[in-house]
């Protein structure tokens, strides 16, 4: 939904796999009152789109700079902090790779 494009996805059997603006409103007092209801608020959108961006950031300690740090934070709006991890522990396990560095390393 919107700008910062929050999902909400289901399993199989149609029960709830994920879904993007109940985990942000939970974690961020200043969402409350952001539902699917409401979910083209621009108003929310733009908080949770700055809110998630900084989490991530704040989370990617490990970039080599600055460069690297915003590349990975991206990466991670778009496809999770997980992804981001997984392409670290991969990275850390190949020769040559640079876990801390996203560009022709972790990209």
């Amino acid at each position: 939904a919107g700008l910062g494009q929050f999902t909400k996805a289901y399993k199989a059997d149609g029960s709830v796999r994920f879904d993007a603006i109940r985990e942000m409103v939970v974690a961020h007092p200043e969402l409350r009152g952001w539902s699917w209801g409401n979910a083209y608020d621009p108003r929310y959108q733009l908080t949770a789109v700055v809110l998630k961006n900084r989490g991530n950031y704040q989370l990617i300690r490990w970039a080599a700079a600055d460069a690297d740090r915003l590349a990975m934070m991206d990466a991670a709006y778009n496809s999770g902090l997980g992804g981001v991890i997984q392409r670290r522990r991969k990275c850390a396990n190949t020769s040559g790779c640079q876990p801390g560095v996203w560009f022709g390393n972790l990209e």
